[in-house]
Protein backbone atom coordinates (compact mmCIF):
# COMPACT_ATOMS: atom_id res chain seq x y z
CA UNK A 1 0.00 0.00 0.00
CA UNK A 2 2.97 2.49 0.67
CA UNK A 3 4.76 1.68 -2.45
CA UNK A 4 1.22 2.44 -4.25
CA UNK A 5 0.98 5.82 -2.67
CA UNK A 6 4.61 6.63 -3.24
CA UNK A 7 4.13 5.96 -6.95
CA UNK A 8 0.51 7.80 -6.77
CA UNK A 9 2.39 10.92 -4.83
CA UNK A 10 5.67 10.92 -7.18
CA UNK A 11 2.83 12.03 -10.35
CA UNK A 12 1.95 15.29 -10.00
CA UNK A 13 -2.10 14.65 -11.70
CA UNK A 14 -2.63 11.76 -9.54
CA UNK A 15 -1.18 13.72 -6.53
CA UNK A 16 -3.77 16.81 -7.19
CA UNK A 17 -6.86 13.61 -7.37
CA UNK A 18 -5.43 11.80 -5.00
CA UNK A 19 -5.94 15.11 -2.00
CA UNK A 20 -8.75 16.10 -4.14
CA UNK A 21 -10.30 12.53 -3.12
CA UNK A 22 -9.38 12.56 0.10
CA UNK A 23 -10.36 16.00 0.91
CA UNK A 24 -13.81 15.32 -0.74
CA UNK A 25 -14.37 11.71 1.75
CA UNK A 26 -13.26 13.26 4.61
CA UNK A 27 -15.62 16.06 4.01
CA UNK A 28 -18.20 13.62 3.27
CA UNK A 29 -17.79 11.58 6.42
CA UNK A 30 -18.10 14.83 8.25
CA UNK A 31 -21.25 16.02 6.95
CA UNK A 32 -22.86 12.62 7.01
CA UNK A 33 -21.83 12.71 11.06
CA UNK A 34 -23.21 16.52 11.28
CA UNK A 35 -26.32 15.23 9.46
CA UNK A 36 -26.90 12.07 12.30
CA UNK A 37 -26.48 14.48 14.89
CA UNK A 38 -28.98 16.60 13.41
CA UNK A 39 -31.43 14.13 13.86
CA UNK A 40 -31.18 14.83 17.83
CA UNK A 41 -34.03 16.58 19.25
CA UNK A 42 -34.17 18.89 21.83
CA UNK A 43 -31.78 21.64 20.19
CA UNK A 44 -28.98 19.31 20.17
CA UNK A 45 -29.02 18.78 15.98
CA UNK A 46 -29.78 22.13 15.63
CA UNK A 47 -26.80 24.00 17.38
CA UNK A 48 -24.67 21.37 15.55
CA UNK A 49 -26.34 22.22 12.55
CA UNK A 50 -26.26 25.92 12.59
CA UNK A 51 -22.79 25.71 14.35
CA UNK A 52 -21.73 24.17 10.84
CA UNK A 53 -23.83 26.64 8.87
CA UNK A 54 -21.88 29.95 10.68
CA UNK A 55 -18.62 27.93 10.15
CA UNK A 56 -19.23 28.26 6.75
CA UNK A 57 -19.08 31.63 6.98
CA UNK A 58 -16.22 31.87 8.84
CA UNK A 59 -14.43 29.34 6.79
CA UNK A 60 -14.80 31.65 3.16
CA UNK A 61 -12.98 34.19 5.55
CA UNK A 62 -10.47 32.53 6.47
CA UNK A 63 -9.86 30.43 3.30
CA UNK A 64 -7.60 33.72 1.07
CA UNK A 65 -5.65 34.16 4.78
CA UNK A 66 -4.78 30.38 5.18
CA UNK A 67 -4.81 28.83 1.91
CA UNK A 68 -6.71 26.22 3.03
CA UNK A 69 -10.69 25.48 2.33
CA UNK A 70 -12.47 24.62 5.74
CA UNK A 71 -15.95 24.90 4.73
CA UNK A 72 -17.76 21.59 5.13
CA UNK A 73 -20.01 22.29 1.98
CA UNK A 74 -18.17 24.23 -0.12
CA UNK A 75 -20.51 24.08 -3.24
CA UNK A 76 -23.58 25.34 -1.28
CA UNK A 77 -24.00 28.54 -1.02
CA UNK A 78 -25.12 30.05 2.60
CA UNK A 79 -28.47 31.22 1.74
CA UNK A 80 -29.39 27.53 0.99
CA UNK A 81 -27.59 26.35 4.36
CA UNK A 82 -29.48 28.55 6.55
CA UNK A 83 -33.04 28.17 4.28
CA UNK A 84 -32.86 24.47 4.88
CA UNK A 85 -32.61 25.36 8.70
CA UNK A 86 -36.34 26.42 8.32
CA UNK A 87 -37.73 22.91 7.22
CA UNK A 88 -37.22 22.62 10.98
CA UNK A 89 -40.23 24.18 12.23
CA UNK A 90 -42.31 20.75 10.40
CA UNK A 91 -40.06 18.40 12.38
CA UNK A 92 -40.26 19.91 15.67
CA UNK A 93 -36.13 20.02 15.71
CA UNK A 94 -35.37 16.69 14.40
CA UNK A 95 -35.25 16.86 10.72
CA UNK A 96 -31.80 15.93 9.51
CA UNK A 97 -31.66 19.34 7.49
CA UNK A 98 -28.03 19.14 6.92
CA UNK A 99 -28.45 15.86 4.96
CA UNK A 100 -29.72 18.09 2.50
CA UNK A 101 -26.39 20.18 2.28
CA UNK A 102 -24.42 17.40 2.36
CA UNK A 103 -26.23 15.52 -0.52
CA UNK A 104 -25.97 18.90 -2.59
CA UNK A 105 -22.72 18.97 -1.63
CA UNK A 106 -22.10 15.33 -2.96
CA UNK A 107 -23.93 16.18 -6.09
CA UNK A 108 -21.96 19.53 -7.18
CA UNK A 109 -18.62 18.57 -5.91
CA UNK A 110 -17.72 15.63 -4.03
CA UNK A 111 -19.08 12.96 -6.06
CA UNK A 112 -16.62 13.31 -8.94
CA UNK A 113 -13.80 13.88 -6.68
CA UNK A 114 -14.34 10.32 -5.16
CA UNK A 115 -14.85 8.93 -8.64
CA UNK A 116 -11.89 9.99 -9.50
CA UNK A 117 -10.21 8.85 -6.51
CA UNK A 118 -11.62 5.70 -7.26
CA UNK A 119 -10.48 4.86 -10.76
CA UNK A 120 -6.77 6.65 -9.56
CA UNK A 121 -6.98 3.46 -6.66
CA UNK A 122 -7.93 1.25 -9.42
CA UNK A 123 -5.91 1.84 -12.06
CA UNK A 124 -2.62 1.53 -9.29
Amino acid sequence: MQQKIARIWANQADKAVLLAGLAAATRLGINILVSMVDMLPWGIGEAVSWTADVWKLIARRLTPIIGVRLDLTPAVSFRMAAGTEFLEIFGMGSLPTHAIETIRQLQLEDWQKLKALYELLRRY
